[in-house]
């Protein structure tokens, strides 16, 4: 039973009630995937990739509610420091009286040029810290999708470590310009930030030839089954459809599920299959 393996770690809660409304529907693999998954995002801040449609809502899900725990537990932090409760101003007021009390004898000359000096480290510090919160606002705000904002507000500040904000609203420009026009076909904001996606490019003759496919699968299927596909970096056929039509295509026969990748191959030489919807 799953309720037997559940971790009760520090850091985040697993709630019981994710058995009835999300495990229980899922084969014993999935389940193990899901909380690989989760554990390793808790640790390290990374979403696995994964082809499983199923697991992918599920962790979706619930890393939100992590985030979501995360970001109340850290105002309840901020709430207790400021009042004195866990380490808060009056224990840091009571430290630096301390050390002014312990070094005052030796001369204000020496003490006064380190304050200086930590005085414009702070000031710098924050002046970035302001940036970086004004380039957040900015991308996401034009980005469109708000979801996990707080793990989007992390992969940019790793993504300006490698790339300059210009850069990568640049490629935020390229990526809307060239996506479906339904939401619910985008890339959650900090999934395109991890993935390196405005270093991509776009070839209105491969989005062509994508949409010819897309148009073949559904003309053999008698059924708009595909909404669109497009091509990742990895070289693997992303499928985007509804829910209700990937339980369709989920239930096809091996021989058919074939038949439609060799297709997918034939026509755009891809080497594997990713979903979204």
């Amino acid at each position: 039973m799953l309720k037997d393996i559940i971790i009760n770690k520090a850091g985040f809660p697993f709630y019981t009630d994710y058995w009835d409304k999300y495990f229980n529907k899922l084969s014993g693999d999935q389940v193990k995937e899901c909380l690989k998954i989760i554990f390793h995002y808790n640790k390290t801040g990374e979403i696995l990739e994964t082809d499983d449609l199923a697991i992918e809502m599920v962790i979706s899900t619930i890393i939100d509610n992590i985030n979501r725990d995360a970001e109340k537990r850290e105002k309840q932090r901020k709430a207790s420091a400021e009042n004195g409760k866990k380490g808060g101003r009056p224990k840091n007021k009571e430290n630096a009286k301390k050390r002014w009390d312990a070094t005052a004898c030796d001369g204000i000359q020496t003490d006064a040029k380190h304050a200086y000096s930590d005085s414009k480290k702070d000031s710098d510090s924050k002046k970035d810290s302001e940036l970086i919160d004004e380039q957040f606002e900015e991308f996401y705000n034009k980005y469109g999708k708000k979801r996990s904002r707080s793990d989007a507000e992390k992969k940019l500040k790793a993504a300006l470590k490698k790339d300059s904000f210009e850069n990568i609203m640049a490629g935020l420009d390229r990526y809307i310009k060239n996506r479906s026009k339904d939401s619910k076909f985008w890339k959650h904001p900090a999934t395109w930030l991890n993935q390196e996606c405005w270093k991509d490019e776009y070839n209105q003759s491969e989005s062509n030839r994508e949409q010819h496919t897309a148009d073949l699968i559904n003309k053999m299927m008698k059924d708009t089954l595909i909404n669109k596909i497009e091509v990742t970096r990895s070289n693997k056929a992303k499928l985007f459809m509804t829910k209700d039509n990937f339980y369709k295509y989920n239930d096809f026969t091996p021989e058919k599920k074939n038949e439609i990748l060799d297709i997918l191959k034939k026509e755009l030489g891809i080497n594997g299959l990713e979903y979204n919807f």
